[in-house]
Order: C-alpha cells, then sequence, then structure tokens
C-alpha cells in the first residue's frame, strides 16, 4: 500500500512552505497500479457499451 509519513508542521522553523508538502518514502506497490488498472478498464469499457448500444426508438421500426 502508499505509506506516508507522519510530517507536523512546526510553524517556528523557518523552512519552505512546501516542505511537509514533499511525498518522502513513498512506495507505490505493482498491485495498487494493477488495481487502478482494471478499475479503470472496466469504467472505459462500460461507459463503450451504454454508448454503442442501440436506442430503443431504433428497434421499433426493424
Amino acid at each position: 500500500m502508499i505509506n506516508r509519513t507522519n510530517t507536523t508542521c512546526d510553524l517556528r522553523r523557518k523552512t519552505s512552505i512546501a516542505d511537509p508538502m514533499t511525498f518522502r518514502n513513498l512506495r507505490i506497490d505493482f498491485k495498487d497500479c494493477m488495481v487502478i488498472f482494471v478499475v479503470l478498464t472496466v469504467l472505459l469499457l462500460s461507459i463503450l457499451a451504454v454508448s454503442a448500444a442501440p436506442s430503443p426508438d431504433m428497434l421499433a421500426w426493424v
């Protein structure tokens, strides 16, 4: 899974505002990528199936 570090923003330090926003130790697993890929593929195929289906009005005169 995605691991995130617990960084607290200390307002007393003189650092950049983007310092706590950096993704340190971000490791993305191969299984996470495959799950995202499968979900996006199913979503795309379902949209294509709905858009390619004929309308019921066209089937009335066939």
